[in-house]
C-alpha cells in the first residue's frame, strides 16, 4: 500500500504546512529564490511504523491502514527523529494528541486568513510537484541486466563472450550487444531475436495502475542504430506487439541511423536508470501483462541493426483495492487458477489467490479466513487433485460456513475434469470448464454476474 495523493494533500493542508510538534510550528516549505528552486523540508511520519520492528510498530493496524491519514503526522526532520528515537515517551496516543491539538490550532487561527489561504494554494502546488519529482508516487521497478537474455537466433555479444564486438563497446557485465559488429559479420544472418523473462509479482499485476516497459543503455550512442536506412525492429511483450519501426534519423554527431523517441513527461528517474544516457520507454497497461510470475519480452532486429542494452524491465505504480473473488485450488491446478485470475483481472475484477498474498510467518488459516472475509465470491476449482487436498477442504469449509451464516459470500464450483462434486457442494449449480468453449462461457457468466447483478443468489 502507498500514501495516496489525496492523503498527502489532506495532511499538508490540515497541518497548515507546519510541523505538528508542540511549540515548533516550523514552516515546512521554503520559498524559491532568484537563483534556487523552492524546498520542501517536511516529513510525513507514520504514527504506527510500517514495519513491526519500527517505532510503535506492534499494533493491529493493517499495512493499508498504516498509510491512511489517521496514522500520519506532518513534522520537521528534527522532530520526526525525536518521536522515532523515543517511542516510549512518544506513544501512539501522545502523538495523536499532538496532531489533534495542532490541527485544531490551524483550523481556529489560520483558515480565515486570506494571505494564509493564498499561501496554502501555493504550497499545495509545491507539495504536488515535490511528490512527482521525488517519486512519492511510489514507483516500483522490476529490472534485468541486458546480459541476462536468452538468444533465439542471430548474433549477440556480452562482456564474457564478445562475439566479435570490441571490448570498449561494453559498459560492464550488464551490457548485451544485439546484432553483428560489422556488415561482414552479418552475412548469412537475416535477423537477431532475443528474449528476457522479467519477474513481476502476481499481486503487482492485480494492483497494476500504470507503468512503462523500459530498455536502457549506459552509452549515448550505444542505443539502437543501423548502417542502413529503415533497419527494422520489432518489440513484443507476452507475444503482443508493443512497437515496430524503422531507423531513419541520423544525428549530427553520428553517421548511423538511429531511433530516439523522447521520454514521457515526469518519467521517474529510478536507479540505475538515472545513470543511463539512452532510455526507450513504452506505456504499459494491464491488458499487456500475462497473469504469470514472468513477463516475456522479445526483441527482433534486422540484419544490419545493432542495439546495446544494459537494462530491460518494467516500471509500475499500483493502486491497491480489496479483492472481490477468492480462488480455492490445489497447487497442482495452479495453471488453471492463474488463468481464471488473469481473465478476471483483465476486466477489473481482483482475485485473492494465495501466491504473493501469504507472507512468511502468516497463519494460513487466519489468512484464508481474512481473505474470505474480504470477498463476495469464492471460485472453487474441483478436480481429482483438489478433492483430496486438505487445504482446499479447509478453505471450502470456512467458505460454506461464511455463506450460511452471513449470506454475503457466494460459492461458484468449477469442474476441471470428470471428478465427482463433494457432498457439501452438491446443492450448488456448478460450472463445467473441461473444454475451452465451456470455459469461455462460464467465465463470461461469472464476469457478468460480478459486474452487473446484485449479490442475490446465482446459478452458473
Amino acid at each position: 500500500m502507498s500514501i495516496t495523493l489525496k492523503t498527502h494533500k489532506m495532511l499538508w493542508g490540515r497541518s497548515g504546512n507546519m510541523c505538528a510538534f508542540r511549540d515548533c510550528k516550523k514552516t515546512l516549505v521554503v520559498d524559491e529564490t532568484e537563483t534556487d528552486n523552492s524546498s520542501v523540508i517536511g516529513e510525513e511520519a507514520h504514527i504506527v511504523a510500517k514495519k513491526e520492528n519500527g517505532p510503535r510498530g506492534q499494533n493491529e493496524l493493517t499495512q493499508k491502514q498504516k498509510d491512511k491519514y489517521d496514522n500520519l503526522v506532518l513534522l520537521c526532520s528534527i522532530h520526526h527523529k525525536v518521536i522515532d528515537d523515543q517511542p516510549n515517551e512518544y506513544t501512539v496516543e501522545k502523538i495523536k494528541e499532538l496532531k489533534h491539538e495542532h490541527e485544531k490550532w490551524v483550523k481556529e487561527n489560520l483558515t480565515n486568513d486570506p494571505q494564509k489561504m493564498m499561501d496554502d494554494k501555493i504550497y499545495a502546488g509545491y507539495v504536488e510537484k515535490f511528490i512527482k519529482l521525488t517519486g512519492l508516487h511510489n514507483w516500483n521497478i522490476s529490472l534485468l541486466k541486458g546480459s541476462d537474455l536468452n538468444i533465439v537466433e542471430g548474433i549477440t555479444g556480452t562482456e564474457e563472450n564478445r562475439n566479435g564486438h570490441p571490448k570498449g563497446s561494453f559498459s560492464g557485465n550488464t551490457t548485451a550487444i544485439l546484432g553483428a559488429s560489422s556488415r561482414t559479420d552479418s552475412f548469412g544472418i537475416d535477423s537477431t531475436i532475443v528474449k528476457w523473462s522479467i519477474p513481476l509479482p502476481l499481486k503487482a499485476i492485480m494492483d497494476f495502475e500504470k507503468g512503462y516497459l523500459v530498455i536502457a543503455s549506459k552509452r549515448r550512442f550505444g542505443g539502437l542504430h543501423s548502417k542502413d536506412y529503415d533497419g527494422r525492429t520489432d518489440i513484443e511483450l507476452n507475444e503482443k506487439n508493443i512497437d515496430s519501426f524503422g531507423l531513419r534519423i541520423i544525428p549530427q554527431e553520428h553517421s548511423d541511423y538511429f531511433h530516439r523517441p523522447p521520454l514521457p513527461n515526469n518519467f521517474p528517474k529510478i536507479k540505475p536508470l538515472n545513470n543511463c544516457q539512452t532510455i526507450y520507454t513504452w506505456d504499459l497497461w494491464n491488458d499487456r501483462l500475462a497473469f504469470l510470475p514472468f513477463q516475456e519480452l522479445e526483441i527482433k532486429i534486422g540484419r544490419t541493426v545493432r542495439w546495446d542494452i544494459d537494462y530491460v524491465g518494467i516500471i509500475y505504480s499500483i493502486s491497491e483495492s480489496e479483492p472481490e473473488v477468492f480462488i480455492s485450488y490445489d497447487h497442482r491446478d495452479k495453471t488453471q487458477a492463474r488463468k481464471i485470475a488473469g481473465d478476471l483481472n483483465r476486466v477489473g475484477i481482483k482475485s485473492w489467490i494465495d501466491e504473493g498474498q501469504l507472507d512468511i510467518g502468516d497463519s494460513i488459516i487466519e489468512r484464508i479466513s481474512e481473505g474470505l472475509g474480504k470477498v463476495k465470491y469464492l471460485i472453487a476449482l474441483i478436480s481429482k487433485n483438489s478433492i483430496t487436498s486438505d487445504w482446499v477442504k479447509k478453505e471450502l469449509s470456512i467458505a460454506m460456513t461464511t455463506e450460511i451464516n452471513s449470506k454475503k459470500l457466494q460459492v461458484f464450483p468449477l469442474v476441471l475434469d470428470n471428478s465427482k462434486i463433494p457432498t457439501y457442494l452438491t446443492d450448488k449449480y456448478y460450472g463445467d470448464i473441461t473444454t475451452d468453449d465451456k470455459y469461455n462461457g462460464v467465465i463470461n457468466k461469472i464476469i457478468m454476474k460480478i459486474k452487473t447483478v446484485p449479490n442475490k443468489g446465482y446459478k452458473i
